[in-house]
């Protein structure tokens, strides 16, 4: 921010200097996950690519898939961390069921959010599947998944979880590391509220220096990324992903022999140091470390423009990335469906309709284009039913 700017003029100060991950920003960023509950991924929330490839039906049957290739005929239990609006679960339970292995398979469903937890199940959006048959719902904070009481679970995902952890950035000045600052403003006449204010951190503003290294900081981490970054330029930021290292440290024993575990993130990369979704945060995670730091598992990394899928197990995984391979990083069919959303929002097309029914069949969005495109064609009957269907799909009609 230029100093030459009389922030009296127009700027309110929130918050003197404090290090980024014990800012004022990153208290907005977690209340707004915990307070504002299932809302928080409605229709106005500001979604990028990533939120939407997590929560889509094809996304769901490639993994239901995988899993059933890997589990023959056993009973198993997965865990799906950060379940967000529960969408994702869904589309899971859908493909487990046309699959035919719903009654050999558990999910367990859980955000750290307890007023989430407490909106998923009032909600009703996983009709017609049965609580604690189908799915279990549970409250985890996966920095202290010790919590979790067995290591039985054959499958454990997290869509845009890590990258949404609390973070610290650094910088080597001289060859010694430092840590980003943040003194943060306030345009005059917006409330600091997450509610009354739906976009605050779009609001915030900052200045920001490098000052020395908190306390706080896990050492024995902090080591390791020294070691990984030693040959970093001075000038590059470095995303300080310890509690997504420290969750991964408390879910990674929890897997069985066989089992394995999927994070889906937004990958390091371009000159954003966070993306604001709603009043949310999201930071680029650093795979290729988290396959480096965790070497006594198995593991690959899997990228697609700036996404990555990281895959960990205790088994051999040779077979699982060939599936992964085969069902996943060669089918265009993800980013196909949201050219078709981009597609029919402008010109409604029974075929590009047809083609969306097929990729996203249990979609509350599916089901509501399909009614705007009968009442186009003055079919009011068939119109209303599928409003009807759509709003018994979903709350809101989003993917």
């Amino acid at each position: 921010m230029p100093s030459e700017i009389d922030y009296q003029n127009y700027l309110q100060l929130l918050e003197e200097s404090k290090p980024y991950k014990d800012s004022i920003v990153w208290n907005y960023s977690n209340d707004f996950y915990q307070k504002k509950g299932i809302l928080a991924w409605s229709e106005t929330a500001q979604k990028p690519v990533p939120h939407r490839i997590g929560t889509n039906y094809q996304n769901a049957f490639k993994l239901a898939c995988l899993l059933k290739e890997q589990i023959d005929d056993r009973k198993v239990k997965v865990l799906e961390c950060g379940a967000g609006s529960a969408k994702f679960a869904k589309n899971f339970l859908y493909a487990l069921k046309e699959l035919e292995i719903t009654n050999q398979v558990k999910l367990i469903i859980s955000d750290f959010s307890k007023k989430n937890i407490d909106e998923i199940r009032a909600s009703k959006l996983l009709e017609p599947f049965v609580e604690n048959e189908h799915y279990e719902l549970m409250l985890l904070d996966i920095t202290k998944a010790e919590q979790l009481n067995d290591n039985s679970y054959e499958f454990i995902f997290l869509h845009y979880v890590l990258d949404a952890l609390k973070l610290s950035i650094l910088k080597k000045e001289r060859g010694i590391f430092h840590e980003l600052h943040v003194k943060t403003f306030l345009r005059q006449n917006h409330e600091a509220d997450i509610f009354k204010n739906p976009f605050l951190l779009a609001r915030i503003e900052f200045e920001d220096s490098y000052k020395s290294l908190s306390p706080s900081l896990n050492k024995k981490i902090l080591d390791f990324y020294k070691s990984y970054y030693s040959d970093k330029a001075d000038t590059d930021e470095i995303q300080f992903i310890d509690s997504a290292i420290l969750s991964l440290e408390k879910l990674l024993p929890k897997l069985t022999k066989t089992g394995f575990l999927l994070s889906c993130d937004i990958d390091i990369g371009g000159d954003k140091r966070y993306v604001a979704v709603g009043n949310s945060l999201a930071h680029p995670i650093d795979s290729k470390l988290l396959q480096t730091y965790f070497k006594d598992y198995n593991s690959f990394v899997l990228k697609d423009r700036v996404l990555s899928r990281i895959v960990f197990s205790k088994a051999d995984l040779t077979k699982l990335k060939d599936n992964f391979s085969e069902l996943y990083e060669k089918d265009k069919s993800i980013h196909r469906l949201i050219e078709l959303e981009d597609e029919l929002a402008k010109k409604l097309d029974r075929k590009k309709l047809e083609e969306l029914s097929m990729l996203a069949p249990y979609s509350a969005k599916t089901y509501q284009y399909w009614a705007m495109f009968y009442k186009a064609n003055q079919d009011y009957t068939q119109a209303k039913l599928l409003e009807a269907k759509a709003k018994s799909m979903d709350f809101w009609q989003d993917i």
